[in-house]
């Protein structure tokens, strides 16, 4: 649940700052150094917070492996065990 929800709020914060900056570029109005700094404080956060997203996803993959390996581990020891018949 976690991870679904940082990945919708990365998702609609990329696309806002995305959407918002490329209006403004759009628009060819000048704006304040205020506002730049604003925009590059705000792209700053998103990076962290994709960094954060990727961190948590390298580690539901390290779950998700570590429970396919002991499947594996698993099928094989069940071959050990079947019943040939003699």
């Amino acid at each position: 649940m976690v991870a679904v929800s940082l990945e919708d709020q990365v998702k609609a914060d990329a696309q806002a700052l995305v959407k918002e900056m490329a209006d403004k570029l759009k628009s060819g109005a000048k704006i304040t150094t205020a506002a730049v700094e604003r925009y590059a404080e705000r792209t700053r956060s998103l990076k962290h917070l994709v960094g954060e997203y990727k961190e948590l996803l390298e580690r539901e993959m390290e779950s998700a492996e570590a429970g396919c390996d002991l499947a594996i581990q698993q099928a094989i020891a069940l071959a050990d065990h079947v019943d040939t018949g003699a």
